[in-house]
């Protein structure tokens, strides 16, 4: 589309997303600078609203972004077993802090956990993992864990990045599946 638009055409229809109101500040700083040089995504002051309202210190006094290396490969198919295990794992210690910090003033009274993948194999490895672990096995998702054996107030999704585009979660964990240089991406 924008190769074939008159330039007055592509500019009157860009606006720039000046304040957002969703990341927390911590995430939201590295787009800001790297792509609207600190012009845009400036944080909203609800962002310290919610924080206020609703205290969510899940890994406290650990960064809101943390980076995981994940020393596992992609198999064919597109899956990465050792990735899913940390995935796995990661969440397990987000359903034992739920348990002890129940939301408060939460409409579903849960927290919610995306698991979100790139590749459909590693999409179905998670899924079939998180029915595992919860033992849900009637549907791919969202999975409530209140219905669980030792019921845990989270709704835990598993999704696609691209399908999950314009939603949020409490904690929300990409699982990339590619752990090592591959193409274009080792310069």
């Amino acid at each position: 589309l924008t190769h074939g638009m008159p330039i007055t055409a592509l500019q009157n229809r860009f606006r720039m997303l000046n304040y957002q109101h969703r990341m927390e500040p911590e995430i939201s700083e590295f787009p800001r600078d790297q792509f609207y040089k600190g012009e845009a995504l400036i944080d909203a002051d609800t962002i310290h609203h919610r924080q206020r309202e609703q205290p969510f210190n899940y890994r406290d006094n650990q960064p809101d972004s943390i980076w995981l290396n994940v020393l596992g490969y992609r198999k064919e198919g597109g899956q990465n077993p050792e990735e899913v295990k940390a995935v796995v794992k990661e969440v397990k210690n987000a359903i034992d802090w739920a348990r002890k910090n129940p939301p408060s003033g939460r409409n579903d009274g849960t927290w919610h956990i995306a698991i979100l993948t790139p590749y459909s194999a590693q999409y179905w490895r998670i899924v079939d993992e998180v029915k595992k672990m919860t033992g849900i096995h009637d549907r791919s998702f969202p999975f409530n864990l209140k219905e669980m054996k030792n019921p845990a107030p989270v709704t835990l999704l598993v999704s696609s990045t691209d399908k999950f585009q314009g939603q949020e979660a409490d904690i929300v964990i990409i699982s990339l599946v590619q752990t090592r240089g591959h193409g274009f991406l080792d310069s």
